[in-house]
């Protein structure tokens, strides 16, 4: 199965979507590396994306994922998601 990735810079953060080959959504994770950007950035992820609220957004650096009902349709790519959202993570910080 192929896979596609689609990524934007939201206000100093990264926002990524992880769809299948049909364009179904199979997660979104954003990665904020500074304070200006984190807080907007959990914020958009509990309003927008489901992810769970949670009162206190943790301090920068950080990843957050928050997966859609369509990856139950595309169990394998729960194999190797989580490394792709780490590695993705990691190139953000370094650039």
């Amino acid at each position: 199965m192929n896979y596609k990735a689609r990524a934007t810079h939201e206000g100093g953060a990264l926002l990524c979507t992880v769809l299948a080959a049909d364009d179904t959504s199979l997660a979104i994770f954003g990665v904020a590396l500074h304070s200006r950007a984190a807080l907007d950035m959990w914020s958009m992820l509990v309003a927008q994306f489901g992810a769970a609220d949670d009162p206190q957004c943790s301090a920068p650096p950080w990843c957050a994922i928050s997966a859609f009902s369509g990856i139950i349709q595309h169990v394998d790519a729960l194999e190797w998601l989580a490394d792709f959202e780490q590695r993705v993570a990691w190139a953000w910080a370094e650039r």
